[in-house]
Order: C-alpha cells, then sequence, then structure tokens
C-alpha cells in the first residue's frame, strides 16, 4: 500500500477535539483489536498523532488507516453531538411515532405526536413542529377525524406565521450588520417596523427582538439601552426552561455578552451578576458544554476582578485560570483563550508576579492567528510582555522586544492606535490603571 503524508486536517481535527471527546473516542474504540489483542493500526496512528508536538515533523502513515480513522473520529464526535442533543431526544420521539403509524397503531401515534407538536412549539422549534405536524396531519387524515384535521390546519398556520416572523426579523438583523456608513435611516426603518409592535409574541421570537433591539444600541453606542435588552432576553430564557433547554448554548454566549458590555462600562454590579448566572447554570449544565462555560466563567471573574479588585484572591484567579487553560488545552477557540491568558497575566504583573506574566502572556504574542484576527490584543500582550521583562530586570530582552515592535510591519495598524502609543510612551513605568484594560 502506497504511504503518504496525513493530511492536515486529520491532524487538525485530532487537535480540535477536547479531553472529553478523547476520552470517549478512546472508550467507542476500546472494542476495536487485533487477532493477537493489540489496538488496530488505525488506532496506533490516533495515539501516535495525539502525541505529536506542534511544529514537529509529520510522519507518512498508510493511506487506509488514515482515510478509516478519519471516518471514526467523525462517527464518535457526531454521536456525542447527537447523545448532547435536546432536539435528538424529540427526533426520536419521532421516530417512534412513525414507526407505531406504520404499525397500524394509529391511536397511540397519534397521542405521541400531539405531546411533540406541544413540546417543540413551546421550545421555539417551530420548523420541528411543522414536521410534527404534517405527519399529524397525514394520521388524521387516515382515520377519518376532519375535526382534529382542522384544528392541525390551524395550528401549523400558527406554526408557520410564528416561522416568518423569526425569518423577517433575521433579515432585518443581516441588513443592520451588513450595511456600513450612517445606519440612521435603517434604524429609523427597524423602530418603524410592525415586527416591534405585535402583541403578544412567542417566548423565542421575543427574544430574537430583544436581540435586533440591543443590537440597534450598540449601533448608537448606547450601552444602557444594550445591557437593558440583553438583561430582558436573559430572563426571558430563565423564565422558560423547555426554550432554555434548546438554547442553551445561546444562553451562555448572551450572559458572556451582557458581562462584556457590564465591563466596557465599567459597571462592576452587573459584571457580577453575569458571573453569578454562569456559576448557578455550570450545577446543572451538561458534560458537552462544561469546558466552555470554565473559560467563560473564568474569563468574566478575571475582567471583574481588573475593575473591583477588592473581592478576589489575586493568586487564587491566576491559578484557576491556568487550570482552566490546562482543562481546555486542545480547544479551537484561541481568541477567547488569548484573551483569558492576556486577564490573567495582567493581574499577575499587577501584582508583582512579572515571570508568571510572562509564562502566560507568550503563548499570546507566539500565535499568528491572534495577531492576524485580534491585532489589538496581540500589541497589549506584546507590550505587557515587555514591561514584564522590564519590571523583572530583564532589560536587555525587554529593549531588543521594544525594537522589534517599532520595527516590525506586522505591527504597524497596532502602533497607529492611540492608546497603543500611550503605552509604548509610558512602557517602562509601572502604571496600574485602567490604561492596560482591553
Amino acid at each position: 500500500m502506497k504511504k503518504k503524508s496525513i493530511p492536515a486536517d486529520l491532524l487538525q481535527l485530532i487537535r480540535s477535539m477536547s479531553k472529553a471527546e478523547k476520552r470517549a473516542f478512546r472508550l467507542d474504540s476500546s472494542r476495536y483489536k487485533s487477532a493477537d489483542g493489540t489496538p488496530k493500526s488505525y488506532l496506533q496512528v490516533y495515539e501516535q498523532l495525539l502525541q505529536l508536538e506542534e511544529g514537529a515533523p509529520i510522519p507518512e502513515i498508510n493511506a487506509t488507516d488514515q482515510e478509516y480513522l478519519f471516518q471514526l473520529l467523525t462517527e464518535s464526535l457526531v454521536q456525542q453531538q447527537h447523545r448532547n442533543s435536546p432536539e435528538s431526544a424529540l427526533r426520536e420521539q419521532l421516530s417512534a411515532a412513525h414507526l407505531l403509524y406504520q404499525r397500524g397503531l394509529e391511536k397511540r401515534a397519534n397521542r405521541l405526536l400531539e405531546k411533540l407538536t406541544e413540546q417543540a412549539t413551546e421550545a421555539g422549534l417551530f420548523e420541528f413542529a411543522l414536521e410534527v405536524t404534517s405527519l399529524a396531519l397525514r394520521l388524521v387524515n387516515s382515520m377519518g377525524q376532519m375535526q382534529q384535521a382542522e384544528k392541525i390546519i390551524a395550528r401549523r398556520s400558527d406554526l408557520m406565521k410564528s416561522l416568518n416572523r423569526m425569518h423577517e426579523t433575521d433579515t432585518l438583523l443581516l441588513r443592520l450588520s451588513s450595511n456600513t456608513g450612517d445606519k440612521s435611516q435603517i434604524i429609523d426603518d427597524i423602530l418603524q417596523s410592525p415586527l416591534l409592535k405585535q402583541e403578544p409574541l412567542s417566548v423565542p421570537e421575543d427574544i430574537l427582538r430583544m436581540h435586533l433591539l440591543a443590537h440597534i444600541g450598540a449601533e448608537r453606542k448606547n450601552l444602557p439601552e444594550m445591557l437593558k435588552y440583553h438583561e430582558r432576553a436573559l430572563q426571558l430564557l430563565e423564565n422558560h426552561q423547555p426554550v432554555l433547554a434548546v438554547r442553551q448554548e445561546q444562553y451562555i454566549t448572551m450572559v458572556f455578552n451582557s458581562g462584556l458590555l457590564a465591563y466596557r462600562a465599567r459597571t462592576a454590579p452587573e459584571l457580577e451578576q453575569a458571573v453569578q448566572r454562569l456559576q448557578q447554570f455550570s450545577d446543572n449544565a451538561p458534560l458537552h458544554l462544561r469546558s466552555r462555560i470554565s473559560r467563560t466563567l473564568i474569563e468574566l471573574e478575571l475582567r471583574t476582578h481588573l475593575i473591583s479588585p477588592a473581592q478576589t484572591d489575586e493568586s487564587e484567579l491566576i491559578a484557576r485560570a491556568q487550570q482552566v487553560l490546562n482543562d481546555t488545552e486542545g480547544n479551537t477557540d484561541t481568541g477567547r483563550d488569548g484573551f483569558i491568558r492576556y486577564f490573567a497575566g495582567l493581574s499577575a504583573w499587577r501584582t508583582g508576579k512579572f515571570r508568571e506574566g510572562v509564562r502566560l502572556l507568550q503563548p499570546v504574542c507566539d500565535s499568528n492567528t491572534l495577531n492576524t484576527l485580534w491585532p489589538r490584543l496581540y500589541a497589549f500582550a506584546s507590550l505587557l510582555r515587555m514591561s514584564c521583562h522590564w519590571q523583572a530586570g530583564n532589560t536587555e530582552t525587554a529593549d531588543t522586544l521594544l525594537l522589534g515592535f517599532k520595527r516590525n510591519k506586522s505591527f504597524e495598524a497596532a502602533r497607529n492606535m492611540p492608546e497603543v502609543a500611550q503605552l509604548i510612551k509610558n512602557i517602562k513605568i509601572y502604571p496600574g490603571g485602567s490604561e492596560w484594560l482591553l
């Protein structure tokens, strides 16, 4: 069999897996053994690639092994995602209803479909609810229940109206975010839209409406307005568990965004509220979300401490940040990890732990991805690392790094930022003010 280098997509897939996903794959694949009891060759390839360090030469492996391994990994990840999806349980019930219908158990199938329609509608899964009503309509027609068929048709009409309103709101959001320049007229048109005046709306529709209004607040650079509508959307989710059950990832994002807005407004109470929300949510969160929650939570805690430092043990917070980074190693959210490292490094710098600050900031400064996608973060981290070196007495290293920062073309855009220019001017001083807060 001809051998060739492992494709980059397979290596990327392996490195993108969380510890929980790797553990699940090992459990799934443990039943695959050769005749002599040793692991199959493609599983040996997996272990070999798993241990491969960044930048190390990629070995050549059997083409069949690499293709089969990619297939196995994909199937394992899909199965894990399926097990973790609230909608999957509903789809299994729909399959059960279809099976009962085919076996002549129409009444049982009909009862199951009625229950499914209520659950999907309450959760805001309108497209799925429409799929259920299509089967329900076929079933009652075959049973000759015309009165029931009319009720299903009326319910389907209501579902389509809700779905159309959500699509129209999405269109308004897209129009607002895709246009550049002055958006005053677009905002005025949206505020006059009948969509924002219709009552009552379903919970998912109302949440989307709050999101649209918060987005308008963002365009107007009105932080209080943004916070107000984010808070309303969060309360809607928290008060309607069926909707929250299928929108858990959206909830985490919304809590983080509300905390980020509070951080930018330097309002510690709202930021602390976001931290408390995530702490409470993490207690009963599904396992597949724990990694994301822990990273989001530690970043919000670091941001809270930086604008309201009196209530937290800084050393303990830095240690927890490092632990979270270690536990979630291999995740693909480079930006979030970069911010966690920066804020943990800034906390270390403020308490005089300069060597620890350098250690936390070094991966940020070495990341080409962060330099490309988050140039401001990259520039601030590079300057903070220099300051750590100066304060630690490594003046030669710091001077060399500063010279590179002033000459390197990759920092050209950052050097033109007024806040970066101010930091460069005072880089050898040891300030502890807000100028370092991203």
